[in-house]
C-alpha cells in the first residue's frame, strides 16, 4: 500500500468519525417535585434547595425537593426569566433580553436584592441558559454559542459552538463538577446533550422527560434536575440519574409501609451481587467486608452507606434485580435516608452508585 493511499485511507476514517452518532445516555428518573407555572424555564441548586424560574411571571420560588415543598419566592428583576445559578453566594439569572438592555443579573438570596445588572457581554442572541464552573459564568445566546465569562471584569474568556438544533437553542446549561461537563438543553429537538467545554463537542445526549418543550437545567452534585415550559399541565421538575446502574426505592418511606428496592441498567454486571447500602446519618463509612467504600458529595462531605445484609439480590441477564419487600417501622416524618448500590463481583466491588436522599413522611 502506498503512503498515499494510507494517509487517504486513515483521513476517510477520521472523517467517518466525525459524522458518528452521539452516544445515547442512558437515564432514569428519580423523583420529580411540583412547581406552580406552566413555563418553568430555569433551575439552580443552593444547598439542598432548588430554585424554580419561570419565563412568565416575575417569581423566583425555592424548593426543598425531598419534601416537595416550596420554602419561600423571591421577586425576579423582571418577567423574562431564562437560565439559573448559585455560584455559592449568589444566584444568577439570566433574561430573555438582547444587548444592550441589561439581561444578567446577580441576587442576594437572603434578601432578594439585585446586586448588579449587566448587559451580556456577546451583541447577538438572546440570554438564556446559565450555569457556573466554580469560577466562571457560562452563558447560552440561543444561536448555537456558548460563552465562558469572568464575572469580575465582565469579559468572554472563551467560547464554543455547538451543534444546531433547531431554532433559539441551546436552553438552560448545568455544569457537572469533577467531571467538568458542560450540560445543555435543547428544546426544538427535546435532548439533553453533554458537551465538551473545550471545543462543544458532543460526548452524548438522551431525549428530555420533557421532550420538545425541555427548558430549565441544574446539577445537584450527584443528578441533573430538568423541567419544561410551554404545556399548560407541565407542573413538575425531575432529578435524572445519568449514571448507571441505578437503584430506586419503590414505596413511600411512612410507618408500617412496604419498602423495595429495584436496581436497572447493571446490563455488564450480571450474575453479580448487589447489595443496597443503607444510612441514616448520610455521613457513616458504607463497609463492604474489610473495605471501606467513600463517596465524594462535595469538597466538604464524604458519604458513605453502611452495609444492610438483607437487601442482597443477585443481578439478572436483563440488568435487573430486585429485593424483596419488607416493612418500614414507625420512623418519625422529616428524617432523611439516603440509599446507593454497590455490586460486587468475585473480585470485589464492581460498581458504586450515586446516593440518592429519601425523607420519612
Amino acid at each position: 500500500m502506498s503512503r498515499f493511499l494510507a494517509f487517504a485511507l486513515l483521513g476517510a476514517i477520521l472523517l467517518a468519525g466525525l459524522d458518528l452518532p452521539a452516544q445515547t445516555i442512558p437515564f432514569q428518573v428519580i423523583r420529580t417535585v411540583s412547581h406552580t407555572n406552566s413555563y418553568a424555564s430555569g433551575l439552580a441548586w443552593e444547598r439542598n434547595t432548588i430554585w424554580v424560574g419561570y419565563a412568565f411571571g416575575n417569581q423566583l420560588e425555592q424548593y426543598d425537593p425531598y419534601t416537595d415543598t416550596r420554602i419561600r419566592s423571591i421577586t425576579a428583576p423582571n418577567s423574562n426569566v431564562r437560565g439559573l445559578v448559585f455560584d455559592g453566594m449568589d444566584l444568577w439569572l439570566a433574561s430573555w433580553i438582547q444587548p444592550p438592555a441589561p439581561s444578567i443579573f446577580a441576587i442576594n438570596t437572603v434578601t432578594g436584592t439585585v446586586i448588579k445588572s449587566l448587559v451580556a457581554p456577546f451583541t447577538a442572541g438572546y440570554s438564556d441558559g446559565l450555569t457556573h464552573d466554580g469560577t466562571a459564568l457560562w452563558i447560552s445566546d440561543e444561536l448555537n454559542h456558548i460563552y465562558q465569562v469572568d464575572p469580575l471584569p465582565w469579559a468572554i474568556i472563551g467560547s464554543i459552538t455547538v451543534p444546531s438544533s433547531g431554532s433559539s437553542n441551546p436552553r438552560d446549561l448545568a455544569w457537572e463538577p469533577y467531571a467538568n461537563n458542560l450540560w445543555a438543553a435543547y428544546q426544538s429537538s427535546g435532548l439533553i446533550r453533554k458537551h465538551n467545554p473545550s471545543n462543544g463537542q458532543v460526548l452524548g445526549e438522551f431525549t428530555s422527560p420533557y421532550t420538545w418543550s425541555q427548558q430549565g437545567l441544574t446539577w445537584d452534585g450527584w443528578f441533573l434536575w430538568a423541567t419544561g415550559g410551554q404545556q399548560p399541565n407541565l407542573l413538575h421538575m425531575s432529578q435524572i440519574d445519568v449514571n448507571p446502574p441505578f437503584v430506586v426505592m419503590k414505596g413511600a418511606l411512612t410507618p408500617r409501609s412496604l419498602i423495595q428496592f429495584e436496581l436497572s441498567g447493571a446490563m455488564n454486571e450480571a450474575g453479580n451481587i448487589f447489595v443496597v447500602g443503607w444510612s441514616g446519618s448520610g455521613t457513616s463509612g458504607f463497609k463492604v467486608g474489610t473495605a471501606m467504600i467513600p463517596l465524594t458529595l462535595d469538597d466538604f462531605t464524604i458519604l458513605g452507606l453502611r452495609l444492610a445484609p438483607y437487601f442482597s439480590m443477585v443481578v439478572d441477564t436483563s440488568g435487573t434485580a430486585t429485593t424483596t419487600l419488607f416493612p418500614w417501622p414507625a420512623v418519625p416524618a422529616g428524617i432523611p435516608f439516603w440509599t446507593c448500590g454497590v455490586t460486587l463481583g468475585p473480585s470485589g466491588v464492581v460498581s458504586v452508585n450515586e446516593p440518592v436522599k429519601y425523607v420519612t413522611r
